[in-house]
């Protein structure tokens, strides 16, 4: 059976990561809309949360899912969406408080936090998948599940304020922003996503109650 010296072993593992950066930064120019960049479980929570004015800057579903982009690896184990500090969005707190919604287990109860990021106060919206999931690893094929029952629960309650969203709003990807605050951010800035109203309605209309 052939066999490599040490030193062939390291240039054949210093070739494959320097292959898996090059894969992942070609999987990520190839994507040129903030609407495709959108992590897919997500969308639609991100969407309304634009219609109601509170300006989501960034969002991840926090697992794995069929057909994502190379990219787009995350079992990070906690869904997150981040929102402008806005008037919008404490008025959605103080709705959110109001209609107390029910959450069916631990695992799947969203928490609100505020902090600065560089100097951006923000607000983020996080599900930890860990906290009560019965298959806590990220290796079991179950982990994802409370993930994926927070987001849908998120987006029942926001469509229960479908009343409150704007016919369209403009998203433009913060990456744009630091691209500019800091020159050497690589991740590239999508081209602005025009979300409408009529559009996230047409979607949940063919959702399964």
């Amino acid at each position: 059976m052939p066999t490599i010296s040490d030193e062939e072993f390291l240039e054949f593992e210093r070739l494959r990561r320097h292959y898996g950066r090059e894969a992942i930064r070609l999987s990520t120019a190839n994507v040129q809309t903030l609407a495709e960049d959108i992590d897919h479980p997500i969308k639609r929570c991100v969407m309304a949360l634009a219609l109601l004015g509170c300006d989501p800057v960034w969002s991840c579903c926090g697992f794995d899912y069929e057909g994502q982009p190379i990219h787009k690896d995350h079992q990070y184990g906690t869904v997150g969406i981040a929102l402008q500090s806005n008037r919008r969005t404490y008025w959605l707190i103080e709705q959110w408080k109001k209609s107390q919604p029910a959450y069916s287990h631990l695992a799947n109860r969203w928490s609100i936090n505020f902090a600065d990021n560089y100097g951006v106060p923000l607000a983020y919206l996080t599900c930890n998948l860990r906290l009560g999931n019965t298959w806590p690893e990220e290796t079991s094929p179950h982990f994802y599940e409370p993930g994926a029952i927070a987001i849908r629960l998120l987006e029942d309650n926001l469509q229960g304020l479908q009343s409150y969203f704007r016919k369209q709003v403009v998203l433009r990807d913060s990456n744009g922003l630091y691209k500019w605050r800091f020159p050497t951010w690589d991740y590239p800035a999508k081209t602005d996503w025009a979300i409408r109203k009529a559009e996230l309605m047409a979607l949940w209309e063919n959702t399964p109650s």
